[in-house]
């Protein structure tokens, strides 16, 4: 059960990180925010992997600042 919360975490991360990627317009900074809100949410109705998945999001994030300042 751990593993699968574990790879489930890692999944939802990954998918966020490539998606933004993807949207390297500046256009596309509203996208990026409702992704990241909808993921919020999601971490919200599951208090118990909440502090984690905002963790894991706000590292992918700063990845992705280091990303678009490359690009």
């Amino acid at each position: 059960m751990q593993i699968f919360l574990v790879m489930h975490k890692i999944k939802i991360v990954l998918v966020y990180f490539f998606v933004i990627c993807n949207f390297r317009c500046k256009w596309n900074i509203e996208i990026r925010h409702q992704i990241f809100w909808i993921i919020k949410k999601r971490a919200m109705r599951k208090v118990d992997i909440k502090v984690s998945l905002e963790y894991m999001v706000g590292y992918a994030t700063k990845s992705l600042r280091e990303v678009n300042l490359l690009i």
